[in-house]
């Protein structure tokens, strides 16, 4: 079996202090798996390109195709890693469902 880790960055800069942390947090998880003899697939899910989206959602109570396709791969994942500050990822967070998130491992970078 393979894992899916996959880590949502907040940040806005470019390049961005979250996504160069979750990298690091998943380059870190990934090791840790394969010294066990799990194989590990992992993602960063960039907040700052969907920042429209985002909002568009919040106003229109209505996902984009990209925040869909955003959602489900953290719904499918076996864990989750958030490196940003709690205001940059609530809105995403405030639209997935929480039993989505709540059968495997998470961590908080911030």
């Amino acid at each position: 079996m393979t894992y899916r880790i996959i880590a949502v960055s907040g940040g806005t800069g470019d390049p961005s202090n979250s996504t160069a942390l979750a990298e690091r947090i998943l380059a870190a998880a990934r090791e840790q798996l394969r010294l066990g003899g799990v194989d590990a697939e992992v993602e960063v899910i960039e907040l700052r390109p969907l920042a429209h989206d985002l909002v568009d959602m919040t106003l229109t109570g209505i996902a984009s195709e990209a925040l869909e396709t955003a959602f489900d791969r953290i719904r499918t994942s076996h864990g989750l890693v958030v490196a940003a500050q709690p205001a940059e990822t609530r809105s995403v967070f405030d639209d997935l469902d929480p039993e989505a998130v709540t059968p495997f491992d998470q961590l908080l970078g911030a």
